[in-house]
């Protein structure tokens, strides 16, 4: 006689532990599959409210799984399945679709790993496919979302960079500006008006709290705001930007501000006024010195009556400001200042400063020239190799004044016809001038001319590489190829002595 006892306690918990998870299996909305080496030994009941088929049929057949997998995935399963079957050590992790016989489209993760049975030894693998459809669709929601959002983003910055101001050069003064959001969309903004009558340009630079399209928007509006009350005319003062924030208080999110720097050139009273708040640094650019200037004040939008400071400072033909957010005079302070010979040096010195690895905010400048008196014609009369060399000069210096954009371009092209016209005839003159947005320049030689049809003729539209080549290191013809690339316009008299060159500058 044996004593039992132990055996069928045992045997009691094995049956319940089986029932337990039989119940479990019955219910839980998951695949699992145990197989040997040579097929499949467990499937759960799962496997017939996923894939709609019995689980007999996979049992009988345990391809027949493969043959529901969408034909986008099959190929790469098809070749997973069985070693994933016949390797019993190898872990598998795959998500692939599904083809249900009712035609509905599911999406399944299948993770596999070896177990041990205690009971024979023989190897075995646990397979567990979960339904992931529903995980699926959210993810396709939310990428369908963020290619929304990237959409949104890209022309809330078309927008932005379609309502900066443009270049301007006046008779007194030259602005040109940099506009580098760290991100697709900034919360920096500037504007600025020229007002003729009263020889002022006025303008504005803010830089708001945070990034993305949200701030985008409040930028925006802003915008709106500081151009109707900034760029009218009328006088400003510091209690003109207390109102201002009394009425962003209503467009701010919690914790957001926004800092702001008014500037006044009063080119007849040679003055420059600065009203600050929140913007506490120019760069002030003299034939002596270049530094950044302090200037206190409160942000705008944090508390109702702001402390705002107001200066006025002297003006001088031939100084350069460049009112800044605190992405470019960070970086400033970071790197260092360098003093620049010219106005386009600077301009071009903050444009490489911005794409520096360290800058971590957005980067806006406003660059702003007071000119010597400008004149908009010149007319020169070059007889000699000094004339000719002294008339370089003064053409550069006409053209930084007056077309500082395109000045590289237009000095080749303007060269070109007066050596031309110099060595031909031994004498040429110079009439430049710009009205409005154009400039005209008239060269014209004491040489016998040349035939502009037939150096007009070799200039076809569809000129090959080889073609443009050879016309271009010829003795003849480059100087018509030249001005033609670079002008809008290239006329010759019949003679083909006297060239007009017309440009436009916008």
């Amino acid at each position: 006689m044996l004593d039992i006892t132990e055996r069928k306690k045992l045997y009691s918990k094995l049956r319940a532990s089986e029932e337990k998870f039989r119940q479990f299996a019955e219910t839980v909305n998951e695949i699992f599959l145990i197989t040997n080496k040579e097929r499949i030994v467990y499937v759960s009941p799962a496997y017939e409210r996923i894939s709609g088929m019995s689980c007999q049929s996979l049992l009988d057949n345990p391809h027949s799984l493969v043959e529901l997998i969408d034909p986008f995935d099959r190929l790469r399963m098809r070749s997973s399945f069985p070693r994933n079957f016949l390797d019993m050590n190898l872990v598998t992790n795959e998500e692939f679709r599904i083809i249900r016989p009712d035609g509905e489209v599911r999406w399944l993760w299948l993770q596999s790993y070896p177990v041990q049975d205690e009971a024979n030894k023989s190897p075995l693998k646990a397979t567990s496919i979960v339904d992931i459809t529903d995980r699926k669709k959210i993810e396709e929601q939310l990428l369908d979302r963020e290619q929304e959002t990237q959409m949104e983003l890209l022309l809330a910055s078309r927008v932005q960079q379609d309502s900066l101001p443009h270049p301007f050069t006046g008779d007194m003064v030259r602005v040109c500006t940099i506009f580098e959001p760290y991100r697709t969309v900034s919360g920096d903004f500037f504007n600025y008006k020229w007002f003729e009558e009263d020889k002022k340009l006025c303008g504005y630079i803010i830089d708001v709290s945070g990034h993305g399209v949200a701030t985008a928007l409040q930028t925006a509006t802003f915008k709106m705001m500081l151009d109707n009350i900034l760029l009218n005319g009328e006088k400003i003062e510091t209690s003109v930007l207390k109102n201002i924030n009394k009425k962003i208080m209503n467009y701010l999110y919690e914790d957001s501000f926004i800092a702001l720097l008014y500037f006044e050139f009063d080119l007849q009273a040679s003055v420059l006024k600065l009203i600050s708040a929140g913007i506490t640094l120019f760069l002030a650019a003299k034939p002596q010195e270049c530094s950044l200037v302090p200037i206190s004040g409160c942000y705008l939008g944090v508390i109702d009556d702001p402390d705002i400071e107001m200066v006025t400072l002297p003006l001088k033909a031939g100084e350069i400001y460049c009112m800044m957010s605190d992405g470019a005079s960070d970086l400033i302070e970071l790197q260092g200042i360098r003093k620049h010979g010219s106005f386009m040096e600077y301009k071009n010195w903050l444009e490489l400063l911005a794409e520096s690895p360290e800058r971590n905010d957005d980067f806006s400048v406003i660059c702003i020239e007071v000119l010597q008196e400008n004149k908009k014609e010149i007319i020169l009369d070059v007889k000699n190799e000094v004339d000719l060399a002294n008339a370089q000069i003064i053409i550069s210096e006409f053209l930084e004044r007056n077309a500082p954009s395109n000045v590289s371009m237009l000095e080749v092209a303007i060269n070109e016809a007066m050596n031309n016209g110099f060595y031909a005839g031994g004498r040429v003159q110079v009439k430049a001038r710009r009205i409005g947005d154009k400039l005209i320049i008239r060269v014209m030689d004491d040489g016998p001319g040349f035939d502009t049809k037939k150096v007009g003729a070799r200039l076809k539209e569809d000129m090959c590489e080889e073609e443009f080549d050879e016309l271009l290191e010829a003795e003849s013809g480059r100087g018509v190829l030249l001005m033609k690339l670079f002008c809008d316009k290239v006329i010759y008299n019949a003679k083909g002595n006297e060239v007009l060159l017309i440009k436009k500058l916008y």
